[in-house]
């Protein structure tokens, strides 16, 4: 059974020293007292050595011996380290792209002309013809609604006598009142004209029928409508080209009474500013004078380009009345 023995500590358990052997430079060693030598002490009673021999035989395994680990020496940083090189790939690869995008906006900006390389105007050669051609289309669209503009205004006359001419987005075929057309014309002539005279607007006078009349003034303009009527009117052609502010100068010299009394049938010339006359003057038919001694005339682009209408002016500063004598 149990001793009375005990070996006495200030905590009444028996200290136990265990036999720790050396550990190895660079590994690590184990070592285990075996049972057998270990004197068990529970508070004032020594559990015999063969008891503790028994017991440890039955619930531990065999003791392996100890195994030694070497070491390397060196401190682990705790991070996976890149491959060497690495940042200098990457660097380079995003400096290549950035440059290839750089190079790109600009080839797309810049307009492509025959200095350059084949291998450019090959890449941009069909959008930069697009884009030229839509610039030429908008220039020239906007070209002619300028010189449309410019022909259309009351009085004027492109480069002289424009009969010979015709613009785009100018209307020039108009049914005159003999149910002519402005651009019907002789075989010797180029250009929209008129030809024939049967059964004019006004009959104060009678038509007179002459087959060779040909005007050369801009259909739809007043000039041209002047010519046309007066013709009608008397058979007399205007001999003289020009916008309409001229034609009192152009009459004088070709024989033409120029005055500044009324007369029927007359051409009335306005100049400009006179009685909202265009900067180019104005030209209409006298047809009838009232009896406050205004007149009342037949006209073209007063209301619109090609537009017939009645109007009524006075005789004084500004105006001038021309006929044959």
């Amino acid at each position: 059974m149990f001793s009375n023995e005990h070996t006495a500590t200030s905590s009444d358990v028996e200290q136990l020293d265990f036999d720790t052997s050396s550990q190895p430079k660079g590994g690590v060693a184990t070592s285990q007292l075996p049972a057998e030598q270990l004197p068990a002490v529970v508070k004032g009673t020594e559990v015999q050595p063969a008891a503790v021999s028994s017991a440890n035989k039955e619930l531990t395994s065999p003791q392996r011996g100890p195994i030694f680990i070497p070491g390397t020496g060196k401190k682990s940083s705790g991070t996976l380290r890149p491959p060497t090189g690495r940042k200098a790939v990457v660097n380079i690869g995003a400096t290549v792209a950035l440059v290839a995008v750089i190079i790109g906006a600009l080839a797309a900006v810049i307009p492509v002309s025959s200095g350059l390389a084949n291998g450019w105007g090959n890449i941009f050669h069909q959008s930069s013809n697009t884009v030229t051609s839509q610039q030429n289309n908008t220039a020239l669209i906007a070209a002619q609604a300028a010189t449309a503009t410019a022909v259309t205004q009351d009085g004027f006359e492109y480069n002289g006598a424009g009969g010979k001419y015709s613009f785009a987005g100018v209307q020039n075929n108009f049914t005159l009142p003999d149910g002519t057309q402005t651009n019907q014309q002789p075989a010797q002539q180029t250009g929209p004209t008129s030809t024939g005279t049967t059964n004019g607007i006004s009959s104060s006078t009678g038509t007179i029928a002459d087959s060779s009349f040909v005007n050369p003034f801009t259909p739809g303009q007043c000039t041209y409508w002047a010519d046309y009527e007066y013709h009608h009117l008397t058979g007399y052609a205007v001999t003289w080209s020009g916008n309409a502010s001229a034609w009192a100068a152009g009459a004088a010299a070709a024989g033409w009474v120029v005055s500044s009394q009324p007369h029927v049938p007359s051409i009335i010339v306005l100049q400009p500013g006179t009685q909202y006359a265009g900067w180019a003057g104005h030209v209409a038919v006298v047809e009838k004078i009232n009896a406050d001694g205004s007149v009342a005339t037949t006209n073209w682009n007063v209301v619109g380009w090609g537009v017939f209408s009645w109007n009524t002016y006075q005789p004084g500063p500004g105006v001038s009345f021309i006929w044959h004598p």
